[in-house]
């Protein structure tokens, strides 16, 4: 997403702002994402107690992802949100396709 938003960057997109509004929102919660992915694959799901309160301050976009010390638990309702995401970018590619 940031690879064709930042080379169409002085293109109409930059005019557009609800392509930059989808962008910055699909960004944070892709970025979210991809830090519980790290913490789940580099780390076995590990969460230092220090750490907890962290993950979950910062978990606003995906209800269905819990934190715990030591476990990251996944809920059906999570999947489901990270389903509707891939949605979401597949959606936003094809409007910057047109």
């Amino acid at each position: 997403l940031h690879y064709m938003v930042k080379v169409n960057g002085t293109s109409h997109l930059f005019l557009r702002q609800s392509i930059l509004g989808k962008y910055d929102r699909l960004k944070k919660k892709i970025n979210g994402l991809r830090k519980i992915r790290n913490r789940i694959v580099h780390h076995n799901g590990f969460i230092n107690p220090g750490e907890i309160n962290n993950f979950a301050d910062n978990n606003e976009d995906f209800k269905g992802i819990r934190f715990f010390v030591n476990m990251i638990y996944i809920e059906k309702k999570g999947c489901d949100e990270i389903f509707e995401l891939v949605e979401d970018v597949c959606e936003f590619i094809r409007e910057i396709e047109e």
